[in-house]
């Protein structure tokens, strides 16, 4: 369920990092052998809203795709202030993937000033964003208006670190990381945890672990990246209706590797994002497409079949 109001200005905006993974370059990975051979349906039906049961006509091109980015960049860069911030956006949802948005979109200065003003209205002491200060480590209050990033607590920050990675913002990157390589990554799972930090409530969860991942490819972490995509690749392995009439997927683990398949009514969080029903419409797609990607690039980094075998199995 998610609670009404208006959605966060960029926080889903997914146009820029689409237009990148679907590539207007040749892709090394050869994810979409096993789709149609013909480009423009392979888009439609990776990125439908609906469940893709036949080709459909409503097909777009990568070059659409690049234009739309490029047009909702036009419409944020309007309104940047020289400060780097945006005019009547302040909340820090607001600039969630922006900054990435604005490197792959060829505006590294405009990414860069927008980073300047993150770090300034946005970093605490202790490496966490908060839109105000916070008395502890986990400041859900603080966070952000939009309470879908209380449960997803440490996503922005690692979209930040990411795109800090490349645009050489070591003023700020290793503080940021240092804070959710302490707090969100469980290293019992070898997972990205989400909910609650490590040391209260909280979830695995295949989709935050290839957040956490590709945030550890990004920082060098290399080794801890594919202990993560190991996990992944467990359980994935371990669905049980992905490929039956069921057609679900369950994205939550405990620490014994067992499969979330229920949550009580009143459990927190954004749990239409936890179980993923293929049968339905309006999904949480977006929560299978992180893992394909990050598992992508772990094969590229590292050439293990395993990793790609799964991209294709989640696909």
């Amino acid at each position: 369920a998610r609670r009404p109001g208006p959605a966060p200005a960029v926080s889903w905006a997914l146009a820029a990092p689409m237009a990148r993974l679907v590539s207007l370059r040749p892709s090394p990975l050869r994810l979409t052998r096993h789709l149609s051979s013909q480009p423009s349906l392979r888009l439609a039906r990776c990125f439908s809203t609906q469940p893709s049961i036949a080709p459909v006509d409503n097909s777009v091109t990568p070059a659409e795709i690049r234009a739309s980015a490029d047009r909702m960049l036009d419409y944020y860069c309007a309104l940047q202030r020289p400060d780097g911030g945006l005019d009547g956006l302040d909340d820090a949802s607001h600039y969630c993937k922006l900054p990435n948005a604005l490197v792959w979109g060829g505006r590294p200065a405009q990414a860069d000033a927008m980073l300047d003003f993150c770090v300034s209205r946005f970093l605490r002491p202790n490496g966490d964003f908060t839109n105000e200060p916070a008395p502890s480590h986990y400041a859900p209050a603080q966070k952000s208006l939009h309470w879908e990033f209380n449960d997803f607590y440490a996503y922005l920050n690692q979209w930040w670190i990411t795109a800090g990675v490349r645009l050489s913002r070591n003023d700020f990157v290793g503080r940021a990381f240092e804070y959710v390589d302490r707090h969100w990554y469980n290293a019992a799972t070898h997972a990205g945890i989400l909910q609650e930090p490590l040391d209260m409530r909280y979830e695995n969860c295949i989709f935050t672990s290839a957040h956490l991942g590709f945030t550890m490819l990004h920082v060098g972490e290399h080794e801890r990246a594919r202990l993560i995509g190991d996990t992944i690749v467990k359980m994935v392995a371990k669905q049980p209706h992905m490929h039956s009439p069921a057609l679900t997927y369950y994205n939550r683990f405990d620490d014994n590797f067992v499969l979330l398949t229920s949550f009580s009514p009143d459990d927190p969080g954004v749990k239409l994002a936890a179980i993923v029903d293929g049968t339905k419409p309006d999904q949480c797609w977006w929560s299978l497409g992180y893992p394909v990607a990050f598992l992508a690039h772990l094969h590229s980094r590292t050439g293990e079949p395993s990793y790609l075998q799964t991209a294709e199995a989640i696909l």
